[in-house]
């Protein structure tokens, strides 16, 4: 569920007296055909006639009122340029400000209405609740104008709220000019200064909170902070009709020492003040003006009572809504926010201001008071809301800890003493009540006036706070890599009070503006990168080549924003024909930002290999909508208004869809020069991939996809803003979630969260050993020594990569109390919420230290307990894991094995054993040099397969015809296989005296079994990593040989969640047998994510809670999942193989005569590598495939098979029976099949269901339920024909073809032939 609620559930009464209980929501696409169904003459007579759909795909906020049945009462679209072609889009301001009086009209603060209808009866009362709603969820909005071409009475409902715009020409132009102000609505509070007499008005907003405010400020903490208030620490309300409805509470004592350590504030200045010699501001906010020039120009106006406001709506509303401001008199109040001038109180020197709130500080610790009144930075925490109120949770006593120390630091210096002017203040208490939230901007521009001469307003929140209205105003700084403080920070620069952010078309002359503005930002970025920096001259050393090529990239895009500059303002277009358009973004006539986008010519490609289509209707764009953002450069203070930049460009430029690529880092050369990123992609959708289909191109010949589909590019993330999603939230997750492995269970898990549209998530951390692995990608070289699960690839994890963190290391430590997770090398990564999957790895092997000169079998050592090896790892003894294990080895192999005579010794009993042998025979090595050494097999290894009525156990390969081709294989090459064999020594003892590893002993099940090596390669000993269950044990999580965890993936820690091969579920549920290894991993991570969705989703609803001593029914099972298990790889021989079964579940309730029900579909011979094993289920679906081919295999569409019907693969079985199918590889190759490895088939197999069951459903109400369609198939086809069932699915049927041609062009639609 994404956040399309506007307004709560309200009631309306229509004009004739019926009362409603609705909803103010977004619209959605499905409300399309009523609102279509309520346009009347009267609204064509107004907004001409409208296509709805095309509406909506077009509309920056379409917003619907319906009732409890989901029935539309009223819709209203609203657009960022008026209706029809009276005026181009992009040229709409000059055209009101010359024609009408509406000078105060902005981009930012302006919409235009292009839609309203209503059911006639609710219209008056649907439109004031639109317009309200609206009002109050776009904050910056002040006016709603009606500008239409067509020259028509307004229906009363709109005519009641809608004033005529001043024409200041006559003629004016022929239109509608209407006008709606937010004053009359959704007026701003007005602000002043707190009272005693307000603690009563505001102590039932703090009445949930009261207790933990108690605890941590005292009993009277709101009266304290009303009557301590001085030069350093004001406390103001907010006022609705004479009663105080919300309250802050500002401090100028803030530790910025401690800030500066924990944030990368480097581009905010360490938020002190600036050299008095630089005139311009480094933001380009304004300039700077000597202090008696400011304050007697401009002096403080308003009521001195109030705090020096102005009666300025932007400041603060009049008690009088109906009181008017002079247009000199606001431009003058914004000039004097701007500069800083004076409030109540006359400036201090911030040496007596420090010393005095020094001595108040002091004077306060002696009479007791609690350290949090003392002015350290502090955070507000309303965890949660209420109908009236905002919840205020105060620091924890290790927040308080950290920042006691706060008021003992001079604030006008730094810890070193040195002459620093602080340039900030703190948010130390806010709240406000719920129905209010939306206006708490409102206090911005009354704190500032209070410190005139200070820039920044800051604010920090715990980070599991969820973000409020108040901080969707400020600009999150990121946190150092290094910080531990559990606390967010947020920044408010006064620059950003301006309401006059302009976004207009490059020029030439702007180039010097430009390039100091790159020069600024990227000097700032090798700062932060560079952190903390090196001052002294040194040699260059191999550890400097990241930071030497993030510059170099830096100055890449740098240079490359430029020229792109320079190819707009010299020719428009790239000299291949490309359009390219460059925007700047302007506060008082300086360059604040700068926007280049290219039209995007490749819109098949990225249609084609991305859900694009889950954001936008593609037939409502023209080709020529979309374009490709190339460069975005904002200066911090003004990037809460990065989306509006955005909106403005598109709307400049003619453009519907923007697209943002993020390539990996092997091909930074084409990425975009964006700064900051993170604000960037936290306004735009993340696009997920989409699974292709593997063509037979050859055989489709002119029936295949158009070479734009087909084709392969360098793999890249894509993000999408629309016209209809600029003006939708996003909601920011603060919370520290750290996922533990780079399992297929964790990408899985980290995919789901992070493709999530309606969710940001700031603080997503992967701390892997190697960073992404990829899950051993099966088409690069270096990995084919391992077998692959096919999950996810290099190209798969480009997205994840472009918002998640990546902390290389081996966790080694978990610190539940303090949070945190120790990484090797002494690193700490702090979490709110951690999740294990780190599975299972190969273990270096531990010998059994026997002595071979007695006679001894393994059957005498396997009841042995397994010991863990501690001693040294010789350098020629590889225990491969990963992708980075594997390229090592074959480095090493080349540089020291290859030349040479020794054995190569491969260990272990999995499908990895034979991919290893494979891998080195491929390079070359003789087979005779290649031992491979099977150890007994385990539960783990070792697979039941039923063939016909016969049940066969074989080790590590599924099928049996597979295991003698492999055999057969092995033979071939000369390579010499010994079964059933435990590592007893190593060079001849048990621990290892010399290096290398020359020699190794094995018992058998008859004599001991003694070979020389060059090489050992352990793929043995699959376990818990050694790091992994120390760090699980000593952090007292219940560990019972795997981690021990409950149906909702939860240890017995709240904040610690586990999956994978590494888990095992609670003995309460009696599901030993069952675990995650059993399943797939990807479906379980996905799992996992919906389950931490319900932790982090403010939209999602809570749970109701169970009573107590009882459990919750979702918590009485263990869940069971369906999807496949799949397992691939090369093995000696060429073969490649792939095996896709049902998940293993053991049921002792299934006797074996159930299990063996089914067919078994086989056609070609191992022998000619054609051999394919199709496997149906008792209920005729497909449970298991078995490929082994001397060919490459299409892989994605066999996995497509998976569960589907023997029906729906063209009567497979009884073809098959008649004789009809000889080779499967060429049966699923054929034309028709096409459409089922469509990534969209399922959708359209779920359409088709429903069509189904409601043609049943109507057949039963029309007396035929005694029908059985699978006695009487035509009586079947009667049923859905009279139904309309059957028209239904030839119409879906058409419809999926004919949505999905770019993909599926092989097959004919009516009309072709």
């Amino acid at each position: 569920m994404e956040p399309r609620i506007i307004q709560k559930m309200t009631t309306i009464t229509s004009a004739c007296g019926t009362v409603e209980t609705v909803a103010v929501r977004r619209t959605e696409s499905c409300d399309a055909q009523q609102i279509d169904d309520l346009i009347n003459p009267s609204t064509v007579a107004v907004f001409g006639r409208v296509h709805v759909i095309h509406l909506l795909e077009r509309a920056n906020l379409a917003v619907t009122v319906a009732n409890a049945e989901n029935e539309v009462l009223g819709h209203a679209s609203f657009f960022d340029y008026p209706v029809g072609d009276i005026v181009d889009q992009a040229h709409w301001e000059p055209f009101l400000h010359r024609n009408f009086s509406t000078e105060k009209c902005t981009t930012l603060n302006t919409l235009f209405l292009h839609l309203f209808v209503a059911q006639s009866s609710f219209a008056t009362a649907s439109v004031t609740e639109i317009i309200r709603a609206v009002f109050n969820v776009v904050t910056e909005l002040q006016y709603i104008c009606l500008v239409s071409p067509n020259i028509s009475r307004l229906e009363p409902a709109l005519d009641e709220l809608f004033v005529p715009m001043k024409c200041l020409r006559d003629p004016g132009p022929q239109c509608l000019a209407f006008v709606c102000h937010r004053h009359t609505h959704c007026p701003a509070l007005h602000v002043r200064r707190a009272r005693v007499e307000d603690h009563d008005d505001l102590t039932h907003i703090f009445t949930e909170q009261s207790k933990e405010l108690s605890a941590s400020w005292g009993p009277f903490y709101l009266a304290e902070l009303i009557q301590s208030q001085d030069h350093l620490n004001h406390a103001a309300v907010c006022e609705s009709g004479g009663i105080a409805v919300g309250f802050i509470s500002v401090s100028g004592d803030i530790d910025f020492d401690l800030l500066n350590e924990s944030f990368e504030l480097s581009v905010f200045d360490g938020l002190y003040k600036q050299q008095p010699h630089q005139d311009l501001s480094k933001h380009g906010l304004y300039k700077q003006q000597p202090q008696q020039d400011r304050t007697s120009k401009h002096a403080p106006r308003g009521d001195r009572s109030d705090g020096g406001i102005s009666t300025d709506t932007q400041v603060s509303a009049p008690r009088d809504p109906a009181e008017k401001v002079s247009d000199e008199e606001e431009e003058q109040t914004e000039e004097s926010l701007m500069r800083g001038d004076a409030s109540e109180h006359p400036p201090q020197s911030d040496q007596s201001a420090a010393g005095n709130h020094r001595q108040h500080a002091t004077e306060q610790a002696e009479q007791g008071k609690k350290p949090s009144e003392q002015g350290e930075v502090m955070h507000v925490s309303p965890s949660s809301w209420t109908e009236d109120e905002v919840l205020v949770s105060p620091p924890s006593e290790t927040a308080e800890q950290e920042n006691t120390h706060a008021a003992d630091v001079p604030s006008a210096s730094g810890r070193s003493g040195s002459p620093k002017q602080p340039n900030a203040f703190c948010i130390r208490l806010f709240v406000i009540d719920k129905s209010y939230e939306m206006r708490s901007v409102d206090f911005l521009p009354y704190v500032f006036t209070l410190f005139p001469d200070r820039d920044y307003c800051v604010i920090t929140l715990a980070t599991l706070t969820p973000e409020f209205p108040l901080i969707q105003n400020f600009v999150r700084v990121t946190p150092h890599p290094s910080s531990t403080l559990h606390q967010e920070l947020y920044i408010f620069h006064r620059a950003a009070l301006l309401k006059c952010v302009a976004v207009r078309p490059a020029l030439s002359a702007d180039r010097p503006a430009v390039s100091a503005m790159v020069e600024r930002l990227s000097m700032h970025q090798s700062l932060s990168a560079d952190r903390p920096a090196q001052s002294a001259d040194r040699p260059a050393q191999s550890a400097d080549r990241p930071a030497v090529s993030a510059m170099v990239e830096r100055l890449s895009m740098q240079q490359s924003l430029l020229e792109d500059l320079d190819v707009f303002c010299h020719a428009r277009r790239d000299p291949d024909g490309t359009p390219v358009q460059a925007f700047v973004a302007e506060v008082q006539s300086q360059i604040v930002g700068i926007l280049i986008i290219r039209n995007e010519e490749d819109m098949e490609y990225v249609r084609s290999h991305y859900n694009v289509e889950d954001f936008i209707y593609f037939s409502q764009h023209r080709y020529e909508d979309h374009a490709r953002l190339c460069h975005f450069l904002l200066l911090p203070a003004f990037q809460r208004h990065t989306k509006h930049i955005m909106k403005e460009a598109l709307r400049l430029a003619h453009k519907t869809c923007l697209y943002y690529r993020v390539y990996p880092p092997s091909c930074h050369t084409q990425n975009s020069g964006v700064y900051p990123a993170t604000c960037v992609l936290s306004c735009m959708v993340p696009a997920r991939p989409r699974r292709q289909i593997a063509y037979p191109l050859d055989e489709l010949g002119l029936n295949a996809p158009s070479r734009q589909v087909t084709q392969t590019q360098a793999p890249y993330a894509l993000n999408l803003l629309s016209r209809k999603l600029s003006m939708e939230p996003k909601v920011s997750i603060n919370a520290r979630l750290v996922v533990v492995g780079a399992s297929d269970t964790a990408l899985s898990c980290l995919e789901a969260l992070v493709f999530c549209p309606h969710l940001w998530f700031n603080n997503v951390t992967l701390i892997s050993t190697h960073g992404y692995l990829g899950n051993h990608d099966h088409n690069n070289d270096d990995i084919s020594f391992l077998s692959t699960s096919h999950g996810y690839s290099s190209r798969d994890c480009v997205h994840l990569a472009s918002v998640v963190r990546v902390v290389s290391g081996t966790m080694v430590a978990i610190d539940r109390e303090a949070k945190h997770i120790s990484v090797s090398g002494d690193r700490t990564v702090p979490y709110d919420h951690v999740v294990l999957c780190t599975g299972l790895q190969y273990q270096v092997p531990c010998p059994t230290g026997v002595d071979l000169n007695r006679p001894i079998t393994n059957s005498q050592l396997l009841a042995r307990p397994q010991r863990g090896y501690t001693g040294h790892v010789p350098s020629n003894l590889f225990t491969l894991n990963d992708r980075q294990d594997c390229t090592a080895l074959r480095l090493w192999l080349s540089s020291n094995f290859m030349e040479l005579d020794d054995n190569a010794i491969v260990y272990g009993n999995s499908l990895d054993v034979y991919t290893c042998v494979e891998a080195l025979l491929s390079l070359g090595i003789q087979g005779s040099r290649i031992h491979l050494v099977l150890s007994p097999p385990s539960p783990s290894t070792t697979t039941t397969t039923t063939t016909g009525n016969n049940s066969t156990t074989c080790r590590c390969l599924a099928d049996p015809e597979v295991e003698k081709a492999v055999a057969r294989a092995l033979e071939k090459a000369g390579v010499r296989v010994h079964r059933d064999c435990l590592l007893a020594r190593m060079n001849g003892g048990e621990q290892i005296p010399v290096e290398p590893l020359a020699s190794v002993a094995f018992t058998t099940d008859t004599q001991p079994l003694h070979l020389t090596c060059g090489v050992f390669i352990n793929l043995s000993s699959r376990a818990v990593d050694p790091h992994a269950f120390r760090s699980v044990s000593d952090a007292c999580l219940v560990f019972d040989g795997r981690l021990v965890i409950d149906s909702r993936f939860r240890t017995n820690d709240a904040s610690v969640h586990a999956a994978g091969p590494l888990t095992k579920f609670s003995r309460r549920y009696r599901a030993d047998s069952t675990a995650h290894s059993c399943f797939s991993s990807a479906e379980v991570g996905r799992e996992l994510a919906a389950a931490l969705l319900a932790l982090f989703d403010p939209t999602l609803e809570p749970e109701p809670a169970a009573p107590d001593l009882l459990v919750p029914d979702s918590d009485r099972l263990v869940p069971v999942y369906t999807r496949p298990r799949v397992q691939g790889g090369r093995l000696p021989g060429g073969y490649n193989y792939l095996r896709i079964a049902k998940p293993s579940i053991p049921d002792p309730t299934v006797g074996p005569s159930f299990i063996q029900q089914g067919t078994d579909v086989v056609t070609g011979r191992v022998e000619t590598g054609n051999y394919f094993h199709l496997r149906l289920g008792r209920y005729e679906t497909v449970e298991g495939v078995t490929c082994l081919s001397l060919k490459p295999l299409p892989v994605s569409n066999y996995l497509c098979l998976y569960g589907k019907h023997q029906r729906l693969l063209n009567h497979l079985s009884s073809r098959y029976d008649q004789g009809l199918v000889h080779d499967l590889y060429s049966f699923f190759r054929e034309t028709w099949c096409m459409a089922l490895y469509h990534d969209r088939f399922t959708d359209f197999e779920q359409e088709i269901k429903q069509i189904i069951e409601s043609a049943k459903a109507q057949g039963r109400r029309g007396g035929a339920g005694s029908m059985t369609t699978e006695d009487s198939p035509k009586l079947s086809l009667q049923l859905l024909d009279s139904s309309g069932g059957l028209a239904a699915l030839r119409s879906s049927t058409l419809n999926y073809l004919q949505y999905n041609r770019n993909h599926l062009p092989m097959y004919a639609l009516p009309g072709m032939l």
